[in-house]
């Protein structure tokens, strides 16, 4: 851990500050010496099961208090922003039919999976909170190509996704 720690330029107090916050490149090179010293590239299914609904803060108290499903993805997905600045989640209903859309509000460059897998990983583990684990997302689509570690997504253990693809 310090070595990941020396090499980003973050000290290990602001590391354990909850209120800290590091510039994204330094951000960027956590990610990857997270992945290059786990040697596991799905390293944002890891992240994102280290996230329960409450270190979130405010926002996930709010979720939980929200009474429907619809009304707690709506309240997180207007501020995502300000957990993760750089993404933009919008959520729409259609005929009883739920699509959540998270786009990139910058380059994410090399960490782009990482990233993306996290927030979707720690979205799905709040829906999955709030309802009691019933909750699947039907289909997830990625934009870029299948990873080689997609069965993870699928197993029995996640649920994330009946459907998995770029």
């Amino acid at each position: 851990r310090q070595e990941r720690v020396t090499e980003a330029a973050v000290s290990k107090e602001t590391l354990e500050d909850p209120e800290a916050r590091i510039e994204y490149e330094q951000f960027e090179l956590l990610i990857q010496r997270a992945v290059a010293l786990s040697g596991n590239p799905a390293v944002g299914m890891r992240l994102a099961d280290q996230l329960p609904i409450t270190t979130h803060g405010l926002l996930g108290y709010a979720a939980m208090s929200s009474e429907t499903l619809e009304e707690a993805l709506s309240f997180v997905t207007r501020f995502v922003p300000t957990r993760i600045p750089v993404l933009v989640a919008e959520l729409s209903v259609d005929e009883g039919i739920a699509t959540l859309r998270i786009e990139e509000a910058a380059v994410l460059g090399e960490v782009r999976a990482t990233i993306l897998e996290t927030t979707v990983g720690a979205l799905h583990a709040t829906a999955r909170f709030l309802t009691h684990d019933e909750f699947e997302f039907g289909e997830l689509r990625f934009p870029y190509k299948e990873p080689d570690y997609v069965e993870e997504y699928r197993s029995e253990e996640r649920r994330v996704g009946k459907e998995c693809r770029s």
